[in-house]
């Protein structure tokens, strides 16, 4: 079980952006496989009777009907107490040790967001996400989408920001960008925010050795 502590080094923001079973997927995963000194916040913007009386390990936060992304992560985030948060799409999954890799990037101070490896569950050796990057034209790229995963791995490919869907972020430098904007709507919001992190001087690590795992 994880180690029960009142400081926590690490939030797990789940915001739900999809069906109450997917949810209870990651939930499963996350649950299994929880680092120490971390804690779990469950952000809904439906009704959940919590059927497995999780609410002493979770944090759920109710978010108003129809809040979008960027309201509920950024209500995940006032609900938070560690200096670093990890965003998590319903429906991805996790594996033990699955944060390591990713946490040793913010002794860097300039290090503002990690973007993971994600991977598709049924082939694991195809990338769905190795974060996001900007092109001429306001045009928004997925890292990575598509490709053979040991070409990630070798490239390390250079990163704009992570993917709403799997993304580590340090609070405070969140903060300073004013967090999510809903303005940017759901799928530009993470890209909206890489670009004002970087205009403030933060940068983006890719790590292709935290991996997870989606549909």
């Amino acid at each position: 079980a994880p180690e029960k502590s009142s400081v926590a080094r690490l939030s797990i923001i789940i915001p739900v952006w999809g069906s109450l079973k997917r949810l209870e997927d990651t939930l499963v995963s996350v649950l299994e496989n929880q680092p120490h000194e971390s804690e779990i916040i469950v952000v809904l913007d439906e009704a959940y009777d919590d059927p497995y009386g999780l609410k002493d390990d979770i944090c759920f936060v109710q978010a108003p009907a129809n809040a979008g992304l960027a309201t509920s992560i950024n209500l995940g985030l006032e609900a938070s107490r560690a200096p670093i948060v990890h965003v998590l799409a319903c429906g991805v999954q996790v594996k033990e040790g699955w944060t390591d890799a990713a946490m040793a990037h913010f002794a860097d101070p300039w290090v503002a967001a990690v973007a993971p490896l994600v991977v598709e569950i049924r082939n694991p050796e195809r990338v769905v996400s190795a974060g996001l990057t900007y092109q001429r034209g306001g045009r928004l790229q997925i890292l990575g989408e598509g490709w053979p995963a040991a070409q990630v791995v070798n490239r390390r490919a250079a990163v704009l920001g992570p993917h709403t869907s799997a993304a580590f972020y340090r609070k405070s430098a969140l903060e300073m960008a004013s967090r999510f904007s809903p303005i940017a709507g759901d799928g530009l919001t993470g890209l909206d925010l890489a670009l004002r992190l970087a205009y403030i001087g933060f940068r983006t690590v890719l790590e292709p050795h935290c991996i997870l795992h989606a549909d």
